[in-house]
């Protein structure tokens, strides 16, 4: 909501400075990082409480066991990145 409500701001100025195409970027590539960090996990939650909710071990067993899936890694990496961005704002 925020995303979309920053779009909007910027694009009703009518004189646009490069910090503004900067913050559309950056915002942008903030969403799509928190968009596949969101649904990585998502993703993963159902793997683990719905899909194989019957795993021996149960479910520490097997977040312990996939832990390092790749798209769990991906969305590590997301999340990192994106952390990483809103710092170097800063």
């Amino acid at each position: 909501m925020i995303y979309f409500m920053l779009i909007r701001q910027i694009t009703l100025i009518r004189r646009r400075t490069t910090m503004d195409k900067f913050y559309v970027v950056f915002s942008t590539v903030l969403l799509i990082l928190n968009t596949i960090y969101w649904t990585t996990q998502a993703y993963f939650g159902q793997q683990m409480w719905i899909v194989h909710s019957d795993y021996p071990g149960g479910m520490d067993a097997f977040l312990n066991e996939y832990v390092a899936v790749w798209y769990q890694t991906w969305g590590s990496a997301a999340v990192m990145t994106c952390n990483l961005l809103s710092d170097a704002l800063m």
